[in-house]
């Protein structure tokens, strides 16, 4: 491990992830950043690692570079620790995402298994103060690259929180979903392993809409899960929506009588406008929207909803590829 002389940026040397408590996580190998540093004021450099072993991600069919869940997680861990890194954000503070935006900017790119890593260029765009100059939030962008190649584009909104001020905010939320001040479930790190065919299963109880243009399912929750609940987590992971939201659109893709081969999802947009409780269940609704008959791509509206009451909105879009 090495430090740089001009911001005093952690660096490292390509070969082993950064400390995890920079990313908030438990376990290494949910640890995916290798390399971060700052290049000017508001921008930093970044390597990642695209695991080949992951308990998780090795299940998807589809080349790492090119999975949503896993380029979202790198993202949301360079978030992260350039908060604590640069920002001088306190570890016990709590980050809270508002939104998200993915693009994948070339949809030709092949499946090339002998590269394991990709780069990151991140810029801070914006940074919200208090009044006493409390940090209480950050927009970010990313260009990520394979092979120096710029492929994909991400950006996201995180908000900052105290202790105090996460819980206060989270008993409100529940308040709103459950209809009364009820006291937050306590999450337990279950000591009983997830059978290895259950860590892609993410959506259960799928109706397909009568007039073919929808589908709706429940989001499964599952605290024995390695990668969703590597850390003590009171509500449904934002990175589990993610991937909950990608396999159902791919069980729409397949109704419609497609192969999924034939479909890249090239972008999502997400608001995350509520904490999903764990211990209620949180229902993903996908409804097609009309594209012209021209147009090969595949643009479906989403909602995820709790007791009515609207956790997330948002749309997510697949590009036909030959």
């Amino acid at each position: 491990m090495k430090f740089s002389n001009t911001y005093g940026a952690m660096v490292d040397e390509f070969s082993q992830t950064i400390p995890k408590s920079l990313v908030h996580k438990k376990n290494i190998e949910n640890v995916l950043l290798t390399h971060i540093e700052q290049s000017s004021e508001n921008e930093y450099e970044c390597v990642a690692l695209l695991p080949r072993t992951h308990i998780f991600f090795c299940q998807f069919d589809e080349a790492p570079h090119k999975n949503i869940v896993l380029i979202s997680e790198i993202c949301r861990q360079v978030s992260i620790a350039v908060a604590h890194l640069f920002c001088d954000v306190p570890m016990e503070s709590y980050f809270v995402a508002s939104g998200m935006e993915y693009s994948l900017l070339d949809t030709t790119m092949e499946n090339e298994l002998k590269e394991n890593k990709i780069t990151l260029r991140v810029r801070k765009e914006a940074a919200d103060y208090s009044l006493t100059g409390e940090l209480k939030g950050i927009r970010y962008s990313f260009e990520i690259y394979f092979k120096e190649r710029h492929y994909a584009g991400f950006s996201s909104i995180l908000s900052l929180y105290t202790k105090k001020q996460y819980e206060k905010l989270r008993l409100f939320n529940r308040s709103r979903i459950v209809g009364v001040a009820d006291p937050l479930p306590k999450p337990t790190v279950s000591r009983e392993l997830l059978p290895i065919h259950e860590y892609t299963r993410l959506i259960e109880d799928v109706f397909h809409d009568k007039g073919g243009n929808g589908i709706s399912g429940a989001l499964v929750v599952d605290m024995r899960h390695l990668f969703f609940f590597d850390h003590y987590n009171d509500h449904i992971s934002g990175m589990l929506i993610v991937a909950g939201i990608r396999q159902l659109a791919l069980r729409y893709i397949e109704k419609q009588g497609h192969s999924q081969k034939h479909y890249r999802l090239s972008s999502m947009q997400l608001q995350f406008l509520r904490f999903g409780e764990l211990d209620i269940t949180a229902k993903i609704e996908l409804s097609e929207i009309p594209e012209s008959t021209d147009n090969p791509s595949l643009s479906l509206q989403v909602k995820i909803n709790q007791n009515k009451s609207i956790l997330v909105k948002g749309a997510v879009c697949f590009t036909r590829i030959k």
